[in-house]
Protein backbone atom coordinates (compact mmCIF):
# COMPACT_ATOMS: atom_id res chain seq x y z
CA UNK A 1 0.00 0.00 0.00
CA UNK A 2 3.03 2.14 0.64
CA UNK A 3 4.59 1.85 -2.60
CA UNK A 4 1.26 1.93 -4.60
CA UNK A 5 1.94 -1.03 -6.07
CA UNK A 6 -0.44 -3.05 -8.76
CA UNK A 7 -2.28 -5.96 -6.63
CA UNK A 8 -4.55 -8.99 -8.05
CA UNK A 9 -6.36 -11.06 -5.82
CA UNK A 10 -7.10 -14.67 -7.26
CA UNK A 11 -9.90 -15.87 -5.86
CA UNK A 12 -11.20 -19.68 -5.97
CA UNK A 13 -15.06 -20.25 -8.09
CA UNK A 14 -16.94 -21.27 -4.83
CA UNK A 15 -18.23 -19.64 -2.33
CA UNK A 16 -15.67 -18.96 0.03
CA UNK A 17 -13.83 -18.03 -3.00
CA UNK A 18 -15.93 -15.51 -4.01
CA UNK A 19 -16.28 -13.97 -0.29
CA UNK A 20 -12.96 -14.22 0.42
CA UNK A 21 -12.15 -11.84 -2.45
CA UNK A 22 -14.92 -9.67 -2.66
CA UNK A 23 -13.96 -8.72 1.03
CA UNK A 24 -10.34 -8.41 0.54
CA UNK A 25 -10.81 -6.34 -2.83
CA UNK A 26 -13.51 -3.98 -0.85
CA UNK A 27 -11.13 -3.34 2.22
CA UNK A 28 -7.56 -2.91 0.69
CA UNK A 29 -9.67 -0.54 -2.00
CA UNK A 30 -11.19 1.34 1.13
CA UNK A 31 -7.40 2.01 2.50
CA UNK A 32 -6.03 3.58 -0.42
CA UNK A 33 -4.37 0.87 -2.58
CA UNK A 34 -5.84 2.52 -6.24
CA UNK A 35 -4.63 -0.45 -8.52
CA UNK A 36 -6.26 -3.69 -6.80
CA UNK A 37 -8.06 -5.97 -8.94
CA UNK A 38 -9.51 -9.99 -9.14
CA UNK A 39 -9.24 -12.88 -10.83
CA UNK A 40 -11.38 -15.52 -10.16
CA UNK A 41 -10.87 -18.59 -12.73
CA UNK A 42 -13.40 -20.53 -14.92
CA UNK A 43 -14.06 -23.80 -13.19
CA UNK A 44 -14.71 -25.54 -16.10
CA UNK A 45 -11.92 -24.22 -18.62
CA UNK A 46 -9.18 -23.18 -15.92
CA UNK A 47 -10.01 -25.60 -12.72
CA UNK A 48 -9.25 -24.90 -9.34
CA UNK A 49 -6.52 -22.72 -7.98
CA UNK A 50 -3.27 -20.81 -9.75
CA UNK A 51 -2.43 -21.29 -13.49
CA UNK A 52 0.36 -21.00 -15.04
CA UNK A 53 -1.49 -19.08 -18.49
CA UNK A 54 -3.20 -16.66 -15.78
CA UNK A 55 -0.31 -15.74 -14.15
CA UNK A 56 1.46 -15.15 -17.39
CA UNK A 57 -1.88 -12.81 -18.04
CA UNK A 58 -1.43 -11.26 -14.80
CA UNK A 59 2.15 -10.39 -15.54
CA UNK A 60 1.85 -8.96 -18.59
CA UNK A 61 -1.16 -6.57 -17.57
CA UNK A 62 1.44 -4.75 -15.08
CA UNK A 63 0.75 -6.57 -11.71
CA UNK A 64 3.60 -6.34 -8.89
CA UNK A 65 1.87 -8.74 -6.26
CA UNK A 66 -0.76 -11.71 -6.49
CA UNK A 67 -2.68 -12.34 -3.10
CA UNK A 68 -4.22 -15.97 -3.50
CA UNK A 69 -7.41 -16.09 -1.12
CA UNK A 70 -8.82 -19.66 -0.24
CA UNK A 71 -6.14 -21.19 -2.64
CA UNK A 72 -2.39 -21.18 -2.93
CA UNK A 73 -0.92 -23.25 -0.86
CA UNK A 74 -0.36 -26.24 -3.10
CA UNK A 75 0.48 -24.42 -5.91
CA UNK A 76 4.82 -24.43 -5.65
CA UNK A 77 5.65 -24.38 -9.05
CA UNK A 78 2.57 -21.76 -10.18
CA UNK A 79 4.34 -19.67 -7.68
CA UNK A 80 7.52 -20.06 -8.30
CA UNK A 81 6.55 -19.14 -12.01
CA UNK A 82 5.17 -15.90 -11.16
CA UNK A 83 9.00 -15.32 -9.71
CA UNK A 84 10.34 -15.44 -12.72
CA UNK A 85 8.26 -13.22 -14.11
CA UNK A 86 9.08 -10.83 -11.72
CA UNK A 87 5.93 -10.75 -9.32
CA UNK A 88 5.82 -11.39 -5.65
CA UNK A 89 2.82 -14.10 -3.92
CA UNK A 90 1.00 -13.87 -0.57
CA UNK A 91 -0.90 -17.01 0.01
CA UNK A 92 -3.98 -16.73 2.34
CA UNK A 93 -5.66 -20.22 2.12
CA UNK A 94 -6.91 -23.20 4.91
CA UNK A 95 -6.39 -26.01 2.93
CA UNK A 96 -3.93 -28.61 3.78
CA UNK A 97 -0.65 -27.88 3.01
CA UNK A 98 1.98 -30.45 1.46
CA UNK A 99 5.29 -30.91 3.58
CA UNK A 100 7.06 -28.05 1.64
CA UNK A 101 4.83 -24.50 1.54
CA UNK A 102 5.37 -22.44 -1.32
CA UNK A 103 8.74 -19.72 -1.39
CA UNK A 104 7.34 -16.64 -1.06
CA UNK A 105 6.31 -13.62 1.04
CA UNK A 106 3.97 -14.96 3.20
CA UNK A 107 1.99 -17.79 3.52
CA UNK A 108 -1.33 -17.56 5.88
CA UNK A 109 -2.73 -20.76 6.62
CA UNK A 110 -4.66 -22.04 9.59
CA UNK A 111 -3.58 -25.46 8.62
CA UNK A 112 0.17 -24.55 8.88
CA UNK A 113 1.95 -27.51 10.88
CA UNK A 114 3.90 -24.77 12.71
CA UNK A 115 0.94 -22.46 13.54
CA UNK A 116 0.19 -21.34 16.90
CA UNK A 117 -3.23 -19.61 16.02
CA UNK A 118 -5.98 -21.23 18.31
CA UNK A 119 -8.65 -21.92 15.49
CA UNK A 120 -7.35 -23.97 13.04
CA UNK A 121 -10.83 -24.94 11.61
CA UNK A 122 -11.14 -21.51 9.35
CA UNK A 123 -12.43 -21.26 5.86
CA UNK A 124 -10.38 -19.37 3.45
CA UNK A 125 -12.56 -15.55 4.04
CA UNK A 126 -12.20 -16.60 8.20
CA UNK A 127 -7.87 -16.47 6.97
CA UNK A 128 -8.89 -13.18 4.75
CA UNK A 129 -10.70 -11.76 8.19
CA UNK A 130 -7.59 -12.70 10.36
CA UNK A 131 -5.35 -10.83 7.53
CA UNK A 132 -7.62 -7.61 7.62
CA UNK A 133 -7.94 -7.84 11.14
CA UNK A 134 -4.37 -7.44 11.71
CA UNK A 135 -3.66 -5.22 9.13
CA UNK A 136 -6.60 -2.92 11.01
CA UNK A 137 -4.40 -3.38 14.20
CA UNK A 138 -1.19 -2.95 12.83
CA UNK A 139 -2.39 0.65 11.17
CA UNK A 140 -4.53 1.67 14.06
CA UNK A 141 -7.53 1.81 12.25
CA UNK A 142 -11.53 0.79 14.43
CA UNK A 143 -12.51 -2.41 14.66
CA UNK A 144 -15.53 -1.66 12.25
CA UNK A 145 -13.13 -1.45 9.69
CA UNK A 146 -12.78 -5.05 9.56
CA UNK A 147 -15.86 -6.30 11.64
CA UNK A 148 -18.48 -4.88 9.11
CA UNK A 149 -17.46 -7.39 6.63
CA UNK A 150 -18.67 -10.31 8.97
CA UNK A 151 -22.15 -10.76 6.86
CA UNK A 152 -20.49 -11.44 3.59
CA UNK A 153 -17.62 -13.68 5.63
CA UNK A 154 -20.55 -15.36 7.18
CA UNK A 155 -21.71 -16.76 3.73
CA UNK A 156 -18.52 -17.85 2.72
CA UNK A 157 -18.29 -20.06 6.50
CA UNK A 158 -21.62 -21.20 6.68
CA UNK A 159 -21.56 -22.13 2.90
CA UNK A 160 -17.68 -24.30 3.13
CA UNK A 161 -19.15 -26.39 5.78
CA UNK A 162 -16.52 -25.89 7.90
CA UNK A 163 -17.05 -27.23 11.81
CA UNK A 164 -19.31 -24.34 13.07
CA UNK A 165 -17.18 -24.32 16.45
CA UNK A 166 -14.75 -21.42 18.04
CA UNK A 167 -14.16 -18.58 16.29
CA UNK A 168 -16.21 -20.11 13.30
CA UNK A 169 -19.78 -20.12 15.47
CA UNK A 170 -18.48 -16.29 16.77
CA UNK A 171 -18.29 -15.30 12.80
CA UNK A 172 -22.19 -17.45 11.94
CA UNK A 173 -23.48 -15.86 15.00
CA UNK A 174 -22.60 -11.94 14.55
CA UNK A 175 -22.61 -12.28 10.94
CA UNK A 176 -26.56 -13.52 10.82
CA UNK A 177 -27.11 -10.57 12.87
CA UNK A 178 -25.80 -8.19 9.94
CA UNK A 179 -27.30 -10.14 7.46
CA UNK A 180 -30.36 -9.20 8.81
CA UNK A 181 -29.73 -5.44 8.76
CA UNK A 182 -27.23 -5.46 5.70
CA UNK A 183 -27.10 -2.00 3.94
CA UNK A 184 -25.21 -4.56 1.03
CA UNK A 185 -27.86 -3.85 -2.05
CA UNK A 186 -26.23 -6.81 -3.61
CA UNK A 187 -26.85 -8.97 -1.01
CA UNK A 188 -30.12 -7.72 -0.15
CA UNK A 189 -31.26 -8.69 -3.69
CA UNK A 190 -29.72 -12.24 -3.46
CA UNK A 191 -31.49 -12.85 -0.22
CA UNK A 192 -35.03 -11.43 -1.75
CA UNK A 193 -34.65 -13.44 -4.75
CA UNK A 194 -34.45 -16.76 -2.33
CA UNK A 195 -37.86 -16.44 -1.37
CA UNK A 196 -36.87 -17.42 2.44
CA UNK A 197 -38.62 -15.61 4.92
CA UNK A 198 -36.08 -16.06 7.67
CA UNK A 199 -32.52 -15.41 7.68
CA UNK A 200 -30.83 -18.64 9.26
CA UNK A 201 -27.86 -21.09 8.35
CA UNK A 202 -30.83 -23.09 6.07
CA UNK A 203 -31.36 -19.52 4.30
CA UNK A 204 -27.44 -19.30 3.31
CA UNK A 205 -26.97 -22.92 2.88
CA UNK A 206 -30.09 -23.51 0.72
CA UNK A 207 -30.94 -20.44 -1.02
CA UNK A 208 -27.33 -18.28 -0.67
CA UNK A 209 -25.17 -20.59 -1.78
CA UNK A 210 -26.37 -22.13 -5.03
CA UNK A 211 -27.08 -18.63 -6.35
CA UNK A 212 -23.39 -17.67 -5.61
CA UNK A 213 -22.16 -21.16 -7.01
CA UNK A 214 -23.93 -20.67 -10.41
CA UNK A 215 -21.27 -18.24 -11.28
CA UNK A 216 -19.10 -19.69 -14.32
CA UNK A 217 -17.62 -16.56 -16.29
CA UNK A 218 -13.95 -15.63 -15.59
CA UNK A 219 -14.41 -12.47 -13.20
CA UNK A 220 -18.40 -12.37 -12.81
Amino acid sequence: MKKNEKVMIYGDYDVDGITSTTVLKKFLSEHGLKEVEYRIPNRLSEGYGLNKEAIKEIAEEGYQLIITVDCGISGMEEIAYAYELGMEVIVTDHHEPQEQIPECVAVIDCKRKDNQYPCKVLAGCGVVLKLIQAISQKQGYPEEEYLKFLDIICIGTISDIVPLVDENRVIAKLGLKLIHQTRNPGLACLIASTGFQEINSTTISFGLAPRINACRKNGT
